[in-house]
């Protein structure tokens, strides 16, 4: 009968053990890994769904309020506005039906939205924004049957917006007014005094011939 010496069998555990901490180690890595890459791609995903909601929060809210400039200031659909907005916005939508230019042939206009803190989560289903909506220039003529001449004046207005998914679509389902007639920055302009003038070019003088 052959008998282990004591110093063989520490050596075999000894492997044993320096295998399974490989092993281990090994698990441990390739477990981190996998949890780093999966969390990497549930960040790409997360990323791009907020890039998808916000571009599309922009498209929506700059067509919607185009929209319903077009109808306050040119007797525009109404009905066409159910396209961006819901119907309770519409309805308590005072602009809408306060018909202030409906005495008059508007032509021509420069309608201006800017868009500012917009607030878009991917698991959430209302976005929220601030927009500022002015309007420095419109032109038309009053109507036969209009009591005043002068066209009114457009009042910029700060609004907080809020949109909400319907039925698998987004829509403006708020305007909530912030603050009417804020200060609005003027867009920058070039100072004349500023300006370089062009250099006179000195005209040659004709050779005196002898």
């Amino acid at each position: 009968m052959t008998t282990v010496k004591p110093d063989k069998r520490i050596g075999s555990i000894q492997a044993k053990v320096l295998r399974l901490r490989i092993i281990r180690r090994a698990i441990t890595y390739f477990t981190k890994t996998i949890v780093a890459f999966v969390a990497l791609i549930g960040l790409c995903i997360l990323s791009f769904m907020m890039c998808m909601r916000l571009a599309n929060a922009y498209i929506l809210i700059n067509e919607g309020m185009s929209l319903r400039a077009e109808c306050i200031l040119q007797d525009g659909e109404i009905l066409d506005l159910t396209s961006y907005f819901t119907e309770d916005c519409i309805a308590s939508d005072v602009a809408l039906s306060a018909n202030t230019y409906s005495g008059y042939t508007i032509t021509d206009y420069d309608y201006r939205l800017s868009i500012s803190d917009v607030a878009v989560w991917p698991w959430a289903s209302t976005i929220s924004a601030v927009i500022v909506e002015q309007c420095p220039d419109i032109r038309g003529s009053a109507n036969v049957d209009s009591t005043a001449s002068s066209i009114p004046e457009w009042t910029p207005i700060r609004y907080e917006l809020r949109l909400a998914s319907i039925d698998g679509r987004w829509y403006i389902a708020s305007l909530t007014v912030l603050e009417i007639d804020p200060e609005i920055d003027a867009p920058n302009t070039p100072n004349p005094e500023l300006t370089p003038m062009p250099a006179a070019t000195p005209t040659p003088e004709a050779e005196a011939t002898p």
